[in-house]
């Protein structure tokens, strides 16, 4: 345990698609249930929707792919995707409230306070409730070309409602200087540091939008905010709980500009 360690009040928790399978969301769940008893504000921002519809279908992700082809995949796996949430949620006492956005919510002043006020609200309900926040591929077209992705709409989240802390659980545990060998780990990432941008390449993940030079580069957007950010592994057991109420030096942990 990090003994200087200050739990932040608010808190973004980011997951990957190709980090989601159903034991990790049993897990997130028991660990979110946990963080949330000191944390009361705290978002999941959760990408997998057309994986999970991709899965419905006996389809993988191709190059072939369509819009039409994504905008499908998402419609039938995003029920699916937050019925897994709502189940291993609900083993804890907490609902969950679904927040599917597009960008025009972030450009728009009267849309951001719609969507913070509905995250407050989230806050003060007669039974304790987990808002997860996803893109809505269905409406909008230039997140599914690949402009955006859900590690900038959890950065947005994340400076909607002032976050202290944003953690990315991903494949890999952290920013590697090989990445084939873990023991290459980078722990810390000074504020203005960019060195990492010398072993981080362009690649994306496997079924998702993101990949680790997208995410590194978020990371030290928020850093400049003063947010604090880490980027760890999602398998590692008791992740979230570990490093957002203990401070425990898992993943990386990219340092933010002094406020």
């Amino acid at each position: 345990m990090n003994t200087s360690h200050r739990i932040p009040e608010r808190a973004v928790i980011k997951i990957g698609t190709d980090s989601i399978t159903p034991k990790v969301i049993e897990a997130l769940a028991a660990q979110m249930a946990e963080i949330r008893q000191q944390v009361s504000g705290l978002i999941l921002v959760s990408s997998g929707a057309m994986q999970y519809g991709r899965l419905d279908q006996g389809a993988t992700k191709h190059p072939a792919e369509t819009v039409a082809d994504k905008k499908f995949f998402a419609s039938v796996g995003q029920p699916k995707l937050m019925a897994a949430y709502a189940k291993a949620f609900q083993k804890h006492g907490i609902s969950v409230a679904q927040g599917l956005v597009t960008w025009d919510d972030f450009d728009s002043r009267k849309r951001r306070k719609q969507v913070n006020e509905v995250w407050q609200r989230s806050l003060t309900a007669k039974r304790k409730t987990i808002l997860v926040v996803n893109e809505n591929d269905f409406t909008a077209d230039d997140e599914i070309a690949g402009f955006r992705d859900n590690d900038h709409l959890a950065q947005e989240v994340a400076e909607l409602i002032h976050a202290n802390e944003v953690l990315f659980l991903s494949k890999t545990n952290g920013v590697r200087r090989n990445v084939k060998d873990p023991r290459s780990r980078i722990a810390v990432v000074e504020h203005g540091d960019e060195q990492w941008k010398n072993w981080v390449g362009e690649s994306t993940s496997g079924n998702g939008k993101g990949g680790m030079r997208n995410k590194c580069q978020t990371a030290a957007d928020l850093a400049d905010h003063g947010i604090d950010v880490v980027i760890a592994g999602a398998n590692i057991r008791n992740v979230a709980s570990r490093i957002l109420l203990h401070g425990e030096a898992i993943g990386t942990h990219f340092l933010p500009k002094q406020r």
